[in-house]
Order: structure tokens, then C-alpha cells, then sequence
């Protein structure tokens, strides 16, 4: 199962964020400096759906060139696995996207401010029916 993750810049203003876009769990572990973007999956009791998947060694640092400009009313778009979450129990779940850049990204071009809030997205509601995702 694929989830869409879509950063739009609805500023007047470029902004500078980290393209890379390397998702991980929402668990602690898992260095700020090695990832941007992570996921928490809930099932329909409320309950955190466990990811099942070691991060295996830590990454490399993000660098420049990771980085790219984002222009007004532009958008940037990844497809992100959503396999290491445990969807084995049928019923109603969510996904929710949290995108966050390091503390001390490379600075931004001139003009171009950089992304550094975190960015939430809207829980999105899927259903595991029978072994099958709708």
C-alpha cells in the first residue's frame, strides 16, 4: 500500500525544503537529521498501528543538494510505502503525513525562506477488507 504525499507552496514567496522526502515511523529512535517526513497510522479504536520494520542503519545526514527550491504555487510529490505498517486486522484505519526539516538546514537562496514548521496533513481514512485494501 502506497500513500501520495503532495507539499504544495500556496506562499507568494519561493521555499527552500528538503525534496528528498525519506518517511519513517513516528518512532523516537529515529534521528531528525536522518528524515523529513513520517507517518502515524491509527486503527478504529484510536489505537497506533506498529511498524514493523527496523530503520537498519541510520542514513546519511541530509546535504545541500537534497534541498531544492519550491516556487510559488508549485508542488512537490512522493509515493511513500506503507508497508511496514502491521494491516493485518480487517477495519477502518488512518494516515496521517508529518513533514518536518532538520534543525540547521543549508541556507536558502536569496528570496526563498526556508520550510521550518512542521506540516500535518489531514488524517486520511482507508479500510483493510478481507486481505484487501480500498
Amino acid at each position: 500500500m502506497y500513500a501520495v504525499v503532495t507539499i504544495e507552496n500556496d506562499l507568494s514567496t519561493p521555499v527552500w525544503l528538503n525534496g528528498r522526502l525519506v518517511a519513517e515511523s513516528s518512532l523516537e529512535h529515529v534521528p531528525l537529521s536522518t528524515r523529513n517526513m513520517w507517518f502515524e497510522v491509527k486503527y478504529q479504536d484510536g489505537s497506533e498501528v506498529q511498524y514493523r520494520c527496523s530503520s537498519g542503519p541510520v542514513p546519511r545526514h541530509f546535504k545541500r543538494e537534497d534541498y531544492r527550491l519550491l516556487r510559488p504555487r508549485e508542488s512537490i510529490q512522493s509515493d511513500q510505502d506503507l508497508s511496514c505498517f502491521d494491516l493485518t486486522r480487517l477495519g477502518h484505519y488512518t494516515v496521517t503525513a508529518h513533514y518536518l526539516d532538520q534543525k540547521n538546514p543549508p541556507p536558502p537562496p536569496k528570496g526563498a525562506v526556508p520550510l521550518n514548521l512542521e506540516l500535518v496533513s489531514e488524517s486520511v481514512p482507508f479500510d483493510v477488507m478481507g486481505g484487501r485494501m480500498k
